[in-house]
């Protein structure tokens, strides 16, 4: 009697089990690129120490020889030469000591020359605003992240072009989150976490000047590298 008694309730509770529904995930089509951006500072870290001054020259050399080794014809500073603004982007970017308000300021002068849509301006700024409020809680910074991955797929006021291109920025910012956590290396003397600067770097190479060039050159895989070198630039100390 008793082992039909336990049979009944097993049955009764694996029953129970399957009927409790699941949030559907959306994981993000981009994830790749954000293991990429982590491969290609482990690849960088392991010919540079950080005490060693390195041109934004010598670090595009770098990504171009991780994109060769993975097989693509064309290199990132073949994707980015033309584009003298970016040129600019990456040097301010190459500052060691960058703060949050140097980042903004940063954001609000591709917006101005009109590189970045209003979306991406806002969306930018929303993202990197979490980021600050959040200095020292990154898993908090993840959770925001895994809110928006799941909902800007959704949003009607965004372009297909501009989704592909948060999914990105996404994408490298958690990652690099987890590159730096491996490392043990928390921030810079302005308080700012080394992903964070990542995140910009992503965040600036939304730049129509950048993605767009590279678009037409090779692309939209061609777009989506040269938004993954100017994040992977970004924090090559």
């Amino acid at each position: 009697m008793k082992k039909i008694l336990v049979i009944s309730v097993l049955f009764l509770v694996m029953g129970c089990e399957k009927e409790i529904p699941t949030k559907d995930v959306v994981t993000n089509p981009n994830d790749v690129y954000g293991v990429m951006h982590n491969e290609i500072l482990e690849l960088y870290y392991s010919k540079n120490n950080m005490m060693k001054s390195v041109s934004v020259d010598e670090k595009m050399k770098i990504v171009d020889e991780y994109l060769i080794k993975k097989g693509y014809s064309f290199t990132f500073s073949k994707l980015v030469t033309p584009n003298s603004l970016y040129k600019k982007t990456a040097n301010l970017l190459n500052n060691y000591e960058m703060g949050f308000s140097d980042t903004y300021d940063l954001l609000e002068t591709i917006y101005t020359a009109q590189e970045i849509s209003f979306n991406e301006y806002s969306f930018s700024k929303d993202l990197l605003q979490v980021m600050q409020d959040n200095v020292g809680n990154s898993d908090k910074v993840l959770y925001y992240i895994r809110e928006l991955e799941q909902s800007i797929v959704s949003n009607k006021n965004y372009s297909s072009e501009e989704v592909n291109k948060f999914y990105l920025v996404l994408s490298i910012t958690k990652h690099s989150i987890e590159y730096w956590k491996s490392v043990e290396i928390g921030a810079n003397s302005k308080g700012m976490p080394w992903y964070v600067k990542d995140s910009v770097g992503a965040m600036t190479g939304m730049s129509t000047g950048l993605v767009g060039y590279a678009t037409l050159l090779g692309g939209p895989i061609g777009g989506s590298l040269a938004l993954l070198g100017s994040a992977a630039l970004s924090s090559m100390i």
